[in-house]
């Protein structure tokens, strides 16, 4: 029986090490798995967090939009509108327009602009 105990133990080294390398590849996957699932998950929640601003955004246009609806529907919001959009006066108003005067000042530095202009495209044609 002791003749036989050297290749028991030779099979057990050979069985031990088989499994010691099954064990370490099941490891490498059961890794590979977790880290990809921890990836989808952070890109879960990147694409949550960027929806939900969507929707805050969202959520902002609809109350300025319902706010802009109430308005309309109303007579003096419809006149508000149309004078704004159009110009648009009631009976009996006048338009007044204001027009503001060129001073010297502004003549000259138009001309200096010019000016300069010209003589900075002399350098760079």
């Amino acid at each position: 029986m002791r003749r036989y105990a050297p290749n028991v133990k030779r099979h057990n080294i050979f069985v031990m090490r088989g499994l010691l390398v099954l064990l370490i590849v099941l490891i490498a996957i059961a890794g590979k798995a977790t880290w990809n699932v921890y990836h989808k998950e952070r890109d879960s929640q990147e694409r949550l967090s960027r929806v939900q601003e969507e929707h805050e955004e969202l959520l902002e246009e609809e109350a300025f939009l319902t706010e802009d609806i109430d308005r309309l529907t109303t007579d003096a919001g419809i006149e508000e509108e149309i004078r704004e959009l159009y110009g648009f006066g009631k009976e009996g108003e006048q338009v007044v327009i204001l027009v503001e005067n060129k001073t010297e000042a502004d003549d000259t530095q138009q001309k200096d602009t010019n000016l300069w202009s010209r003589v900075k495209s002399w350098f760079v044609d």
